[in-house]
């Protein structure tokens, strides 16, 4: 868990920086979209923090104790809010990124739609799953004492949310493909898309895991030990499903960064023939 976290966070980084030097430096037009997933980025960046902190307690402390076992849940619940809180900007900054791009109404339109059902959910369901026991801090003891929201009412809450994240997924994947087909690009060009695209579906297929694996994260389920060792692969497909998401979306904006990379090296290999050609 610590070594997927570190990687993805390291990954996406990498690639929002090299995005806001596209964006900022050499096409000089950053819009709405960077900056949200700029927004995205720091959210993701303390909701990886926080599972590399988990994982690093469930090594070093007995979660049997008490004040062990309310500190880690309270971790818990502050991993979940970050992750909320990164789909929502997320897909914000995705839906602003197509709605750029998009020219068929009903595509727009199913960008809009989507997006605003998926965000006003999402703003909702964020208060309800980080104060469903009162202050994260009092987690345990309101949940030993009764005083929590019934799974009843938050299981089914966690499988909307997860479903409505899994649909939006697939609708910022499946609209490129549709543009993507009528467009006047070249092979390479369509290529280079698809190939950004895999990554997107990649996240979107570890948002379906996340949705299958939701069932882990009722805790009053199992024993302590039992709840996060079942835990970890929900957050595990939280950080890919994120990280991939950040990635795909970040690579879109870097096409001028690569072209100018080709550009270079097509000038430097012509001129490094020219030399060897005028060679005694």
């Amino acid at each position: 868990l610590i070594a997927i976290s570190v990687a993805f966070m390291t990954v996406t980084i990498f690639f929002t920086s090299l995005r806001f030097f596209v964006r900022g430096f050499m096409i000089k037009s950053l819009g709405w979209d960077d900056w949200l997933i700029l927004v995205a980025v720091a959210s993701f960046i303390c909701q990886a923090s926080f599972l590399i902190h988990l994982a690093w307690m469930e090594q070093h402390y007995d979660l049997t104790y008490i004040k062990a076992l309310s500190d880690a849940l309270e971790f818990v619940v502050l991993e979940l809010a970050f992750y909320i809180m990164t789909s929502l900007f997320l897909k914000i900054s995705l839906a602003v990124f197509f709605l750029r791009i998009v020219v068929a109404k009903w595509q727009r339109y199913t960008i809009i739609i989507g997006t605003s059902i998926f965000s006003l959910f999402t703003f909702a369901f964020f208060f309800i799953a980080v104060f469903q026991c009162g202050p994260p801090s009092h987690f345990l003891l309101n949940n030993a004492t009764g005083k929590c929201l019934s799974w009843k009412v938050t299981g089914p809450l966690n499988y909307i949310h997860g479903t409505l994240n899994a649909l939006t997924d697939w609708i910022f994947v499946s609209l490129p493909i549709l543009v993507i087909r009528d467009a006047n690009m070249n092979r390479k060009a369509k290529a280079s898309v698809i190939g950004v695209l895999a990554i997107g579906v990649l996240g979107s297929v570890a948002s379906i895991v996340r949705l299958y694996y939701i069932k882990d994260i009722h805790p009053g389920a199992s024993s302590a030990t039992e709840f996060f060792s079942k835990a970890s692969t929900i957050a595990i497909a939280s950080i890919i499903e994120i990280g991939l998401g950040v990635t795909a979306a970040c690579l879109a904006t870097l096409r001028p960064l690569f072209k100018s990379l080709l550009d270079h090296t097509g000038s430097y290999s012509r001129d490094n023939s020219k030399n060897k050609s005028y060679a005694p």
